[in-house]
């Protein structure tokens, strides 16, 4: 292959610019991070109080100061925000959007050096730019599973707590300290903020706000309004933790039900390009025409397209909102 040294230079140039910033980005939160847990152990370690907890400053979405003010007056941001908090990622979003610029313009600079076909080389260089969002929705949801999981024995262990004489605030402290990731984090959080002054009411819609799911905001809007118009606590903590575990048990049927679909939009997902795959490692000349010949490409293109409609025909037909 028969290659220019300036459109090398100019990729490895690019790649390595991209690279470097996103390396930056990475080791700066890094440094941000250890850093102040280093400051933590050390004020620990001397006795003096920790200082520089101040969960009532504006929401950054940079560290930058001038990023974080321009990144504050586009309207989609907040809804970038949000996402990146309920996956609890350990960036903002500012490393989050040059991950996702510079991951698609790497891979396109790289791979138009490898493969003659450009449309090949933008449906590549566009699937790479998805990843960081299926990363972060993937976690997302692998976080609320985890969430839905502990909630019903914490709304008993609260509701125990409740009936022994035992205030709100500190039942909540008993689920922060007793329960890991992610239900103590953010039970641990919602207490700081209460500590601090925050009223009870935005706490509990703050934490509404990092857990996208409906039986906590079932749970935290029961307390607003018990806190409104009194009532047994004890009794409606031990009436949600029911319909919690209830709503639970049906998501697992639900899922169970669905399985038989689901494992069939994979092997039919996965099927046509085992098979291309295979086809064009046993005889590679046999799918030329898909991609030399202009009719061929047409084939191809609209094979693809049918394709994606049928996965996201197959997505919504198993995926079963409970």
């Amino acid at each position: 292959m028969n290659i220019d040294l300036p459109p090398i230079a100019l990729t490895a140039g690019l790649s390595a610019f991209f690279l470097a910033l996103s390396i930056m980005g990475v080791i700066g939160f890094l440094m941000r991070k250890y850093g102040k847990i280093g400051t933590r152990i050390q004020k620990a370690s001397t006795g003096e109080r920790s200082s520089d907890v101040n969960l009532f400053r504006q929401e950054q979405l940079s560290e930058i100061d001038w990023m974080n003010s321009l990144l504050k007056r586009l309207p989609f941001v907040r809804s970038v925000h949000r996402l990146l908090l309920q996956a609890s990622v350990p960036f903002s979003v500012n490393i989050f959007f040059i991950l996702c610029i510079a991951a698609p313009i790497c891979s396109y600079l790289i791979l138009k050096e490898l493969i003659s076909y450009p449309w090949i080389v933008a449906c590549c260089s566009a699937g790479v730019a998805a990843i960081p969002w299926i990363w972060v929705t993937m976690r997302k949801d692998a976080r609320r599973t985890k969430f839905l999981q502990q909630l019903p024995d914490a709304l008993d262990a609260l509701a125990r707590a409740l009936r022994a004489g035992h205030a709100l605030n500190s039942g909540l402290r008993i689920l922060a300290d007793e329960y890991g990731k992610p239900l103590g984090e953010e039970f641990k959080i919602t207490l700081q903020e209460i500590n601090l002054g925050m009223s009870m009411e935005r706490a509990l819609t703050n934490l509404m706000e990092r857990v996208d799911l409906p039986s906590l905001r079932f749970f935290a809007v029961s307390l607003i309004i018990q806190r409104e118009v009194g009532g047994n606590l004890a009794e409606i903590v031990e009436t949600i933790s029911y319909l919690v575990r209830e709503h639970y048990k049906l998501i697992g049927r639900v899922r169970v039900l669905s399985a038989e679909g689901r494992f069939s939009a994979i092997v039919f997902i996965l099927l046509p390009i085992a098979i291309a795959g295979a086809i064009f490692y046993l005889n590679p000349t046999y799918l030329n025409l898909l991609v030399t010949h202009p009719q061929g490409n047409i084939v191809l293109k609209v094979g693809l397209f049918l394709m994606v409609c049928g996965v996201f025909t197959m997505y919504r037909m198993i995926k079963i909102k409970v």
